[in-house]
């Protein structure tokens, strides 16, 4: 079954983090531990272009490359396992942390894939999709919002987005684009 072709996205779901372990899509990821399970906001946004050249009469643009895109989420949650990912932080142990060391390093460059579903227009059917980002960098600024009438805080997470090997930023689709093997690393199929 196809996406629908009038369609409304729901709040990217289940985010799974992993770790790139090579510089191919080809190549291997493995998974961190845990998922983003609690996001309240998720926003893609697509700036360009950067850069154009013009030329001929009245220096129309010829011309014109360069999008950014970035990535912005908020999670009520903080794991200690995804601040190593996010803000390159040092955490002693994830599974009960006893300190957490922030320094001047930034994270290195993830993957992430989010469940969510479409709503089709007509009918208003869910359908599940998978909307994955190859070539994700944190920005590796934690911003921890706290009320004062003692509201849970929230944490943003964000940073930029670039092209895989194919130009693209990020895919939906209706199949998860990675499958883990019975080795335990997550290869594209």
């Amino acid at each position: 079954m196809a996406l629908y072709p009038n369609l409304a996205f729901v709040t990217v779901m289940d985010v799974t983090v992993y770790e790139d372990l090579g510089s191919s899509p080809t190549q291997n990821w493995t998974a961190i531990t845990g998922t983003l399970d609690c996001l309240t906001i998720s926003n893609i946004s697509q700036e360009g272009p950067r850069k154009e050249a013009r030329g001929g009469i009245n220096a129309t643009p010829c011309v014109r490359y360069g999008k950014t895109m970035r990535l912005e989420m908020e999670d009520v949650v903080m794991r200690a396992a995804m601040l190593s990912a996010f803000f390159d932080a040092e955490v002693d142990s994830t599974t009960a942390p006893t300190e957490i060391s922030f320094s001047e390093t930034f994270a290195k460059k993830i993957i992430l894939v989010g469940q969510t579903y479409v709503v089709d227009k007509i009918t208003g059917n869910r359908q599940l999709a998978y909307v994955s980002f190859f070539n994700f960098l944190p920005d590796s600024v934690l911003d921890i919002t706290m009320e004062a009438e003692g509201d849970i805080g929230m944490v943003s997470l964000a940073g930029e987005l670039f092209a895989n090997v194919d130009g693209n930023f990020f895919t939906i689709s209706e199949t998860l684009p990675i499958v883990a093997p019975t080795t335990g690393l997550i290869t594209f199929t």
